[in-house]
């Protein structure tokens, strides 16, 4: 969903413009469309057939975008180019109820649904354009279902085709190995990681592991992670206190961002920043001692989630590295310990064995806000409430009214 290396909800009417001076063509992630009419007319039905064709054939290709409001320059045989050549505004008096009715019609009419496109009207000249970001698909591949046609389709530098047997099967391998992958990848961190000096001066006891792992680490990129330096918050912790300071410095595997604590000589927090794309964040922070009893300061973990991660998210965009993403929750070493939540309360732990490996969630897009990254991470956090017996997490207002912790 990147556009001339930009996320599609930061393209502007410049970034639109710059495509039709500097005369950009169409390729496989990019597509300029003059019109499109779903809504109504006698043609609705082949109009609709072909728009989830083209957006199928994208998203099961590497992904792009869409603009719709751009006529192509024509040869001279009245042929289309793919060269943009001026804009031609859309009619659409309710913009709400049309984008809604694009959300439906692509996931009622594609199998698996997709559920990940978005959506975006732009004014260019005060003029209407509008743009569909789609992701690519490194899930099962979508086919097309509208009136009475299943087919796959991918996309070239000329259009769409139709998958061939062998390539399908290929996507459908494809979907199984980047699962197998990433899960590996964390629990074989996580075990390196305890087992060795892998990362010096750490101590996992009573720590969390958070993996982002997006399904494109499959194409092996390596993404250039100067490019994070100069976001300001790459650290685990955003701010250095009185007796603890933010380090920084490149390693074999990528950008190693960490929180050490003086007079400890102990690194209690962490982001680790891979070159295949992979983030990982660890921290010790909510783990303490109580009358010989560990606690783990269920509160403090979740509200460090909520704080967090809109900075990893503004890492992936750096380095336009798109949804989806699996994200693998660990905590480890938490046998025999008390969950705290809210108001002081203590439970028991009563999982009998040491680590908690939550089931990955997949982010189909970059949660933005605190409501959105509660919601995604809800069914994890009440895995972990009701490992201590409780019914479900409390709401994420009880975490956002708390009083901060002296």
């Amino acid at each position: 969903m990147y556009l001339q290396g930009k996320y599609i909800n930061d393209i502007t009417a410049e970034d639109i413009e710059n495509l039709i001076n500097n005369s950009i063509k169409e390729n496989k992630e990019l597509d300029y469309k003059r019109e499109l009419n779903i809504n109504s007319g006698k043609d609705t039905a082949k109009n609709r057939t072909n728009f989830i064709g083209d957006v199928s054939g994208m998203y099961n290709t590497d992904g792009g975008c869409i603009i719709y409001g751009i006529e192509e320059k024509k040869d001279n045989e009245n042929k289309n180019t793919g060269y943009p050549s001026k804009i031609v505004p859309l009619e659409i008096e309710n913009q709400d109820k049309f984008s809604q009715l694009i959300y439906q019609i692509i996931g009622a009419h594609t199998d698996p649904k997709i559920t990940t496109i978005v959506a975006r009207f732009i004014l260019v000249q005060e003029k209407l354009l509008l743009i569909i970001g789609i992701p690519k698909n490194y899930g099962l591949p979508s086919m097309v279902t509208h009136e009475s046609t299943n087919r796959f389709l991918k996309r070239n530098s000329v259009g769409n085709y139709l998958v061939s047997t062998s390539e399908l099967n290929q996507l459908f391998l494809m979907n199984q190995s980047v699962k197998e992958r990433a899960s590996s990848f964390r629990l074989n961190r996580i075990k390196e990681i305890q087992e060795t000096t892998l990362v010096p001066m750490i101590a996992t006891a009573g720590s969390y592991f958070l993996h982002f792992i997006p399904y494109s680490f499959a194409d092996e990129k390596q993404y250039d992670l100067i490019k994070l330096t100069e976001l300001k918050n790459i650290y685990p912790v955003p701010k250095e206190e009185y007796y603890s300071s933010n380090y920084l410095k490149f390693n074999f595997d990528g950008l190693y961002t960490y929180q050490h604590e003086q007079g400890q000589n102990l690194v209690t927090s962490h982001i680790q920043y891979f070159r295949n794309g992979i983030i990982e964040m660890f921290s010790q922070r909510c783990c303490t001692m109580a009358s010989n009893l560990k606690i783990f300061e269920g509160h403090v973990f979740i509200t460090n989630l909520l704080q967090g991660i809109p900075n990893i998210t503004e890492a992936f965009k750096k380095l336009q590295v798109e949804p989806p993403i699996m994200l693998f929750v660990s905590i480890l070493d938490i046998k025999a310990a008390y969950l705290r939540t809210v108001g002081d309360v203590t439970y028991p732990i009563t999982y009998n064995k040491d680590n908690l490996f939550f089931p990955p969630i997949v982010l189909n897009t970059f949660p933005l806000s605190k409501d959105e990254i509660f919601g995604e991470l809800k069914p994890a956090f009440d895995i972990l409430w009701q490992t201590a017996g409780e019914k479900s997490c409390p709401s994420i207002e009880t975490f956002i009214k708390l009083p901060p912790k002296k």
